[in-house]
């Protein structure tokens, strides 16, 4: 969402490999000043996309938040499934990361999903996690109508 200019999800220093945090640095800093100024555009969201895959690809896939971003970061553009592909990464790098749980679900449906199992999906990640994401349940019963 344009003008939101918190990152979702974000990894203390303790967590990321030394070697990353530069490269994740850049990349949040770069998503965090194109949300701000609204000057999304399928360019800038690859580059900033590959900015945070670059981070996550390099250090062992261990930086679920990367793949993550990367995720928000196509969806600030629109790319449904570059977005969804980079939430299931997070979410199979991280299992106990439910918001890239939610989003890959959210995605299978607008993607051309079914509802049910979307909905399906979300009641697990709200199970095993006690994970409460309003905005994603609101959008999944305004869409299934």
């Amino acid at each position: 969402r344009r003008g939101q200019a918190t990152a979702t999800a974000t990894a203390s220093a303790g967590e990321i490999p030394p070697g990353a945090r530069a490269a994740f640095g850049e990349a949040l800093a770069a998503f965090l000043a194109h949300d701000r100024a609204g000057d999304w555009t399928p360019a800038v969201c690859r580059d900033v996309a590959a900015a945070f895959d670059v981070a996550f690809e390099a250090h062992g896939r261990r930086l679920a938040p990367a793949a993550f971003n990367a995720g928000r970061t196509f969806e600030r553009c629109g790319d449904h499934a570059q977005a969804r592909d980079r939430y299931e990464r997070a979410a199979r790098v991280e299992p106990a990361m439910p918001a890239a749980h939610v989003k890959a679900a959210v995605l299978a449906y607008k993607t051309g999903g079914d509802i049910d199992r979307a909905i399906a999906s979300v009641e697990r990640v709200i199970t095993r996690h006690a994970f409460w994401d309003p905005a994603s349940l609101v959008e999944l019963v305004v869409r299934a109508r």
